[in-house]
């Protein structure tokens, strides 16, 4: 990895204000990888003080309604059990110091949340993924692509290589294209470093070295460094001493390179207009991220839904 290390140039910057995620969803199909994401968005919780729902979608194909008829001791059945489970998950996390509400419905997966988190006003959607699955593949199905179509509020993703740590924000990892993951996603990295004190690295991968004439180099890496610049608030070197950086190469392979490089606990990146989840190729740069990173991914959209 070809990295160089940046100095601060002056300009005009974009101002960070507070963020606040009042109400978290996290979906579960009580699985490892869900299991991994009910942690993450507990800890959350727990950070903001947050009001925590957990979501299980009851599929309407299942054998178990195909034998017994929808009927209304069928239903109640059901939804009666997928409580206990949630009971389950929570009892293993549970303290006094969030508030937990369960949210169990019948649908796809896709159907549920999307109706959770315009019902519940969701300020934060946490989902894991399955390794098994595919590399852009959620762990409720493949419900990535319209969720994050259909909504504006961040999204966090837990990889299935995710680990647990102590301190989620201790370094958190910003990660741009210049182009399309830009002003919204820096101003949630900013401000999350800027509440827990956290060092903040601030990223961009840029085209190979080879195909830019020598002769431009120096001018393209200019260029780069204003607009990462300008993407952190003035005060920042007041809370967090930031770091800027460029790398040159496959940007999925330099940011997880830079995830290594600055043990990064967090990821944050934007989704474009066209929503990166949205392309399921293995050659889309935030499926192979979050298909290895250690740590979670708070992917934010640029706009709103529609």
């Amino acid at each position: 990895m070809n990295i160089s290390r940046l100095p601060k140039p002056s300009g005009n910057h974009l101002v960070a204000s507070p963020i606040s995620f009042e109400r978290i969803l996290v979906g579960t199909d009580f699985s490892e990888p869900a299991e991994r994401a009910f942690d993450v968005a507990f800890e959350f919780a727990e950070q903001f003080g947050s009001h925590l729902y957990i979501a299980h979608a009851i599929s309407l194909m299942l054998p178990s309604m195909a034998s017994a008829g929808i009927v209304p001791e069928a239903v109640d059945a059901l939804v009666q059990s997928a409580k206990e489970e949630l009971n389950k998950v929570i009892r293993s996390r549970r303290t006094n110091a969030v508030s937990i509400e369960k949210v169990v419905a019948f649908g796809g997966a896709e159907e549920v949340l999307l109706e959770a988190v315009r019902e519940k006003k969701i300020d934060l959607l946490v989902l894991g993924t399955h390794a098994s699955l595919g590399i852009a593949r959620i762990a409720l199905g493949s419900v990535a692509e319209s969720v994050m179509r259909h909504i504006s509020c961040p999204v966090l993703i837990t990889g299935p290589k995710c680990q647990r740590t102590s301190n989620l924000f201790g370094s958190i990892l910003f990660a741009t294209d210049l182009t399309t993951t830009g002003t919204r996603a820096a101003r949630y990295a900013a401000a999350l470093a800027e509440q827990f004190q956290s060092m903040l690295t601030i990223f961009h991968a840029m085209v190979k070295k080879e195909s830019v004439a020598s002769g431009r180099r120096e001018e393209s890496e200019n260029a780069s460094r204003l607009q990462l610049e300008f993407l952190l608030p003035e005060t920042a070197d007041l809370w967090c001493s930031p770091h800027m950086e460029l790398a040159y190469g496959d940007p999925a392979e330099e940011i997880l390179a830079m995830e290594s490089n600055c043990d990064a606990t967090l990821i944050v990146t934007g989704t474009g207009r066209h929503r990166a989840l949205a392309d399921h190729s293995p050659h889309s740069t935030l499926s192979k991220v979050l298909h290895i990173a250690k740590c979670p991914v708070l992917a934010v959209p640029d706009s709103t839904g529609e």
